[in-house]
């Protein structure tokens, strides 16, 4: 029985023993692991207090990075408030409009001390000439929460008058509520000032201006008045001769005492007409130098054939063809007939005088109209060869002439230039075909005077 207890004991012994290995093995391992997590730990510990100090490190030269440059741009602030209120005049008012800011320079241009500007209503610089419905519109635009600009009217304290160039913004909360407006102006009185005088100079000289082409006008007609007479000569040569050689007729019948009653009715009736010719010639050159400033209501056909009843004879004289084309359907203008006569005739002389200095054989121009709409368009050409290239663009300025000094003033195409494109409101030019030179005259059908 005792044997069987100790043996019993040994066993439990051996057991207990085995459990304790066991669990010293068990608790080694667990040791190691242990270990090895706070290795790991320890590790991971480092490497996120090496990217903290980093971080802090990165953040500290960022915050000092930002801190130089917020005071660098507090710094550039001032300059730019310095450099407004040095150029600009500059106020702020509440919702209602009264003032709650101003520069110097808005001190210093209304005369009153900023202790009387602050609270004040900005009407105390407002000009009492100012309109009432630009200040309406101007409170309708800033309450639409929208910028306003325009030029105002002024009156500081001591009554000086002052322009400004004005712009006024609202300023917005965070909510969009309108929570004050800033206004900025530029003193522009210098410029009101300088575009009164300069409107006044321009007025002057556009006065001396139209006085000089008014004198140029009749200085112009007056040197076509030589050249008129000389083709009035022209034109009564020979029906003065056929007067002069029917009375001869008569006077001889006379003398032979051959009195034929018929005939001599006959001869005093040619007599009567070739008057009456005549007279009618003294008609045409009459009204061509009439000083007519009305505008009247004709056609391209009644103006050319006018012109050719002054000069028509003198070109046929010389052998000079004048062809027709497009002139059959009248084409109505108004405009001031007699100087648009004087610009025709001004460039069929200038083409007669071509053609005698070439000794032309077989002279020839076309004088063509077309109908635009609201426009008409006269087209004078002829054959003489054109004109050099070199002096095309100069022939309309004044005092130039292709003639010889004796022959040309330099005034006729300038004035044609004057009358068409100031006077009749049209447009004149000039270039070379393959035959010669073509003059283009564009008229308003109607002449708004």
């Amino acid at each position: 029985m005792k044997m069987d207890n100790e043996l019993l004991l040994q066993k439990q012994l051996q057991r207990e023993r085995q459990r304790r290995e066991e669990a010293e093995k068990l608790l080694e391992i667990k040791s190691l692991e242990l270990y090895e997590t706070n290795r790991q730990l320890q590790l991971t510990l480092d490497e996120k207090s090496l990217d903290i100090q980093r971080m802090n490190k990165e953040l500290s030269s960022s915050l000092q990075y930002t801190s130089d440059e917020l005071v660098e741009n507090i710094g550039m602030l001032n300059e730019y408030k310095k450099a407004i209120d040095a150029s600009t005049i500059v106020s702020m008012a509440d919702i209602n409009g009264d003032i709650i800011y101003v520069n110097d320079a808005f001190v210093t241009i209304s005369g009153y001390s900023r202790e009387e500007l602050i609270g004040s209503p900005h009407s105390i610089i407002r000009h009492p000439d100012s309109s009432p419905e630009v200040f309406k519109e101007m409170w309708a635009t800033l309450l639409a929460k929208k910028p306003w600009h325009g030029s105002l009217k002024n009156l500081s304290k001591n009554k000086e008058v002052y322009y400004v160039d004005t712009t006024i913004n609202p300023v917005l909360s965070s909510k969009g509520k309108i929570k004050k407006f800033i206004a900025m102006r530029q003193d522009i009185t210098e410029l009101i000032h300088l575009n009164e005088t300069l409107e006044n100079r321009i007025f002057d000289e556009l006065k001396k201006n139209a006085e000089k082409s008014e004198y140029l006008l009749r200085q112009s007609r007056l040197a076509q008045m030589g050249e008129m007479i000389s083709m009035i000569a022209h034109q009564w040569r020979q029906p003065l001769t056929s007067i002069s050689s029917i009375s001869a007729t008569l006077s001889l019948d006379i003398l032979l005492d051959a009195y034929n009653k018929e005939f001599f009715q006959e001869r005093i009736e040619s007599i009567a007409a070739i008057t009456q010719h005549l007279s009618s010639t003294i008609d045409d050159f009459r009204n061509f130098y009439k000083s007519n400033k009305k505008a009247t209501t004709t056609t391209i056909q009644d103006i050319v054939e006018g012109c050719l009843k002054i000069i028509g004879k003198t070109l046929e004289g010389k052998s000079i063809c004048i062809e027709h084309l497009n002139l059959e359907t009248p084409i109505k203008i108004t405009t001031y007939e007699n100087e648009l006569k004087q610009v025709i005739i001004n460039i069929l002389k200038n083409a007669e005088d071509v053609f005698s200095e070439k000794n032309q054989q077989d002279a020839k121009i076309w004088i063509s109209c077309e109908n635009r709409g609201d426009h008409a368009v006269l087209g004078i050409e002829d054959n003489a060869g054109g004109i050099p290239e070199d002096i095309l663009p100069k022939i309309f300025d004044p005092y130039f002439s292709t003639k010889h000094e004796k022959d040309g003033t330099g005034l006729g195409l300038y004035m044609s230039k004057t009358i068409i494109e100031e006077h009749c409101k049209g447009k004149i030019s000039v270039h070379n075909t393959d035959r010669g030179a073509k003059f283009i005259i564009i008229l308003p059908s109607s002449l708004e005077v």
